[in-house]
């Protein structure tokens, strides 16, 4: 299926940009580091709609997804691919438990460290800052939202990409995470991350 771009107005009618965000898109690594202006359903939903928008023509500033397959990958690395059992009997008010899974998740995916291909890959995307966002399969839908229940990290320079990604990946059991899904029989279904250059903003809102 081919998406065409819709047509907002013509390039004099779009807005300037906001600082940094006209900087050149970081370099592309095929089923590591995808282009954020692609279509990716497999980086999560803020990857999808940061997509769309950029379609649109809107200032979207530059940055890679990586996709919820490295994800997954890298669970199975870590010994924790079946992602179900973080939600097993867990009770929506059992916060302890919750805690505890949340930590064990937490130090199972830090103990094998990235793939070496996805950090050396990190490492190249140039000087920052970057913001490291989270964009989880399944966060956002009618009768659900994840909003500020994951993560989301500036970092100052590439060195420090590796450890964000980790940490926004480990967010996907964070305590409010796991509680949520327990209370409306939601389950997330993967993790991408976003990477976009951090740009100070004139305007922002919801």
């Amino acid at each position: 299926m081919t998406h065409s771009a819709p047509t907002l107005g013509s390039p004099q009618e779009k807005t300037r940009p906001p600082e940094g965000a006209e900087l050149s898109a970081p370099r592309e690594v095929p089923g590591l580091l995808e282009p954020l202006g692609n279509f990716l359903a497999s980086g999560g939903g803020k990857a999808e709609g940061l997509a769309n928008l950029a379609r649109f023509g809107l200032s979207v500033p530059a940055g890679v997804v990586v996709p919820s397959a490295c994800f997954a990958e890298h669970c199975a690395r870590a010994g924790v691919a079946d992602l179900a059992l973080l939600l097993e009997g867990l009770e929506p008010r059992d916060c302890e438990a919750a805690a505890q899974r949340s930590a064990e998740f937490a130090r199972a995916l830090a103990a094998p460290g990235l793939a070496p291909a996805l950090q050396e890959a990190l490492g190249e995307l140039g000087p920052g800052p970057w913001i490291v966002r989270s964009s989880a399969l399944g966060e956002d839908s009618q009768s659900a939202s994840f909003a500020g229940l994951l993560v989301s990290l500036r970092t100052d320079s590439a060195r420090e990409l590796g450890a964000a990604v980790l940490e926004v990946w480990s967010s996907f059991a964070s305590v409010p995470a796991l509680l949520y899904q327990a209370a409306r029989g939601k389950r997330l279904q993967g993790c991408g991350v976003v990477i976009q250059r951090y740009v100070r903003a004139q305007a922002a809102g919801v």
